[in-house]
C-alpha cells in the first residue's frame, strides 16, 4: 500500500492546509502523513531538516508532494546525495510532485539556504528524472512565486510532468481538476 507525505507551505496553517484545496486527508485511498514545512534559516538547519525528512520516509514507499515552500524541500531531498556507506538508509521516495513550488527559496529574505542548497542548483538523483517520476504544478497567475522563474525551471530540470492551474498560488478555479489528476499520476485514485 502506498504512503503519501504532504509538506505544507510557509507558516500555512494546518487547518488551511489540511482543507478541500490543499491536503484533503478525506481524499486519499492510502495512507497519508502530514508534516509542516519548516523555515530554511541557515545552511546547518537545512541538512538537519532534509537528514529528518529521509529518515521520516526510510520505513516505507512514499510519494512526497510539496506545497510552496513545501515543494523546495521534496525537490531538496531528490536532489540530495546520500554517501555509499549509508545507502542502505536512503529514503525509498516514489513519485514527487511540486504544487506551486518555490524554486529558489533566498529570492525572500527571511529565507537564509546557503546557494548550493537551492533545487534549481542541485541536480536531482536519477530516481527523480523524467515524467513519470515528478510532477510540477504551477499556477499561471502566481504573484508569490510566478511560474515562469519557479516551477518552469524545475520541470525541465527534473524532465518532469506539468500541469497548469488557472489561478493563483493558493486559490485556481480548476484546483479540483489538478488535484484528481495528480492523485491518478501517483496512483492513489
Amino acid at each position: 500500500m502506498s504512503t503519501v507525505l504532504f509538506l505544507s507551505g510557509f507558516n500555512a496553517p494546518e487547518i488551511a492546509s489540511k482543507s478541500y484545496f490543499f491536503f484533503d486527508e478525506n481524499a486519499w485511498n492510502c495512507k497519508t502523513i502530514f508534516y509542516k514545512s519548516k523555515t530554511p534559516t541557515s545552511p546547518s538547519m537545512v541538512e538537519y531538516e532534509l537528514t529528518k525528512l529521509n529518515e521520516l520516509i526510510t520505513s516505507e514507499p512514499t510519494h512526497v508532494i510539496g506545497h510552496s515552500l513545501g515543494a523546495w524541500w521534496v525537490a531538496n531531498l531528490a536532489c540530495r546525495r546520500m554517501p555509499e556507506i549509508t545507502r542502505r538508509d536512503y529514503h525509498k521516495m516514489g513519485k514527487i510532485v511540486l504544487w506551486t513550488p518555490l524554486g529558489i527559496a533566498s529570492v525572500f529574505p527571511f529565507f537564509r539556504p546557503a546557494s548550493y542548497q537551492e533545487p534549481l542548483n542541485c541536480q536531482p538523483n536519477k530516481e527523480h528524472i523524467g515524467h513519470d517520476k515528478t510532477m510540477v504544478v504551477y499556477a499561471k497567475n502566481d504573484l508569490i512565486v510566478p511560474y515562469k522563474p519557479h516551477a518552469l525551471p524545475l520541470v525541465d530540470k527534473f524532465q518532469a510532468k506539468s500541469v497548469a492551474l488557472n489561478g493563483g498560488h493558493l486559490w485556481q478555479t480548476n484546483h479540483r481538476i489538478g488535484f484528481l489528476a495528480m492523485q491518478h499520476w501517483l496512483g492513489v485514485d
